[in-house]
């Protein structure tokens, strides 16, 4: 019982640890991406439900002799918090001006932000760590 609990570790360990230095590869390339001025097509928020408001936000950019349009702000998620939610209406307003951030090679992929500072990190961190318990436990069985 004891060596699938460590198997169980070491995959999900190692898939942690893959899933982080996979992020920070797009992260690093995406930061090399080039830049061109976009518009905001939509930016506001639908509180039809009060408890779960959600914000309707797209953009479009012009490259590769094309439009293109997307909602993605950055890699992260979108925060869902009201206040959150009226930060990024409040940059983003309808109708300005954005920078966006295209992968030339698949110009449909654009993000706003194109950093993601550390938050790599603690993928692999609990991932060094959930295999160092799985040694520790290998040695003990």
């Amino acid at each position: 019982m004891i060596w699938v609990l460590i198997g169980l570790l070491v995959a999900v360990g190692l898939t942690l640890i893959l899933m982080g230095l996979a992020a920070r590869n797009k992260y690093v390339h995406a930061e090399r991406w080039p830049s061109i001025q976009g518009q905001v097509i939509e930016s506001r928020i639908d509180d039809t439900i009060l408890e779960d408001p959600r914000l309707i936000f797209t953009y479009s950019y012009y490259t590769h002799d094309r439009e293109f349009r997307s909602s993605r702000i950055s890699f992260s998620a979108n925060p869902t918090s009201r206040k959150g939610l009226d930060e990024i209406v409040s940059t983003y307003p309808q109708g300005g001006p954005v920078t966006v951030h295209f992968d030339p090679s698949n110009p449909e992929e654009a993000v706003l932000i194109n950093t993601l500072g550390n938050r790599w990190i603690p993928f692999v961190a609990v991932g060094i760590v959930l295999i160092g318990v799985a040694a520790g436990l290998s040695f003990r069985a």
